[in-house]
């Protein structure tokens, strides 16, 4: 909640949730957005795949918004898997294709306990499509894909080191 307004400028308390929205040019996706704190660590951080926002929880100290960058080239888009918790990612419609990799990236193995989840919403009036390969180093490791939401009957891949399906 916004604390007092002063010389023109609003100050809020630390802790408050602040969403910045950007308006992304036609026939371009957001490429990055990045809010810092004072001592640089990353606060918040927006992509191709975030509706055009960025929320987070005001810390105790000023935040350093960089200006936003975009891309018109669809044809390299990624997303990483996070190591934990959860990344919302909403498809914007002109994308027709990105790949997921898992939290080390397109050039690193993953991590160890790795419990990430990523949820994909495409846009109105359209499917998606997957297809690929999954390499799974231990035997209890798995990829697990639903239709819907997780731990439902709607479960439509599960790959490990045993078993790695083809799937479109």
């Amino acid at each position: 909640a916004k604390v007092l307004t002063y010389d023109g400028k609003d100050y809020y308390r630390d802790g408050t949730t602040v969403t910045i929205t950007v308006t992304v040019p036609s026939g371009n996706v957001l490429n990055s957005l990045t809010v810092t704190d004072g001592s640089s660590n990353t606060v918040a951080e927006g992509f191709w795949y975030s509706n055009n926002t960025v929320s987070f929880a005001l810390p105790a100290n000023n935040v350093i918004v960089s200006a936003p960058t975009f891309t018109s080239d669809l044809t390299s888009l990624y997303i990483n898997m996070p190591k934990t918790g959860t990344v919302n990612a909403t498809i914007p419609s002109g994308v027709q294709s990105f790949k997921v990799y898992d939290d080390g990236g397109s050039t690193a193995s993953y991590s160890k306990r790795c419990k990430g989840t990523l949820i994909l919403t495409a846009p109105d009036n359209k499917i998606l499509k997957i297809s690929g390969a999954v390499d799974v180093s231990w035997r209890w490791h798995q990829l697990k894909v639903w239709d819907g939401e997780e731990d439902t009957d709607n479960q439509i891949v599960v790959a490990n080191s045993n078993f790695v399906p083809a799937y479109t």
